[in-house]
C-alpha cells in the first residue's frame, strides 16, 4: 500500500464467504467470482448474488466498505440480481467484447446497472 497498490481477496464459487471474512476489514476490494476462475464465457453461476449480499453484509458488520466486484457471466440479464444485492462493480468481458457494438453494449449494461442501483437505493429508503 505504501507504494499505491490496493489489496484484494477474490472468493471461488464453492468458497463460502466464511473463508474469507476475516480478511474483509483488511482489503480494499473483494472479487466474488460468479463462475470457475480459468476461462472467458462461461455461464453465470445462479444464486452468486447471494455470495455478494453476504459479503456486503461481512464488510457492513466490520465497519468497512470494501469494492465488491463480481466477475463471470456478468451482462445485461444477469447483472440485475449482483447490483441489487450490493455490488459497485462489475466484470462484463463476453458480454462487451462478443456484442457486435461493444460501445452500445457497455453503455447498456451501464444504464441497467444505473437502473437497478436507483431502484435498489429507492426500495432501501422506503423501508428505512
Amino acid at each position: 500500500r505504501s507504494l499505491g497498490a490496493q489489496v484484494g481477496v477474490a472468493v471461488k464459487p464453492a468458497t463460502p464467504v466464511g473463508a474469507v471474512a476475516h480478511l474483509v476489514p483488511l482489503v480494499d476490494m473483494v472479487l466474488v467470482m460468479s463462475v470457475e476462475p480459468g476461462f472467458s464465457g462461461q455461464s453465470y453461476i445462479e444464486g452468486s448474488e447471494l455470495k455478494v449480499t453476504e459479503v456486503v453484509d461481512v464488510a457492513r458488520e466490520a465497519g468497512c466498505a470494501p469494492v465488491v466486484q463480481v466477475d463471470g457471466g456478468i451482462g445485461p440479464g444477469t447483472l440485475g440480481g449482483v447490483v441489487a444485492a450490493g455490488a459497485d462493480c462489475l466484470v462484463c468481458g463476453n458480454a462487451v467484447f462478443a456484442a457486435n457494438a461493444p460501445e452500445r453494449a457497455l453503455a447498456d449494461i451501464r444504464a441497467r446497472a444505473e437502473e437497478v442501483r436507483a431502484s435498489s437505493a429507492a426500495e432501501a429508503a422506503a423501508h428505512a
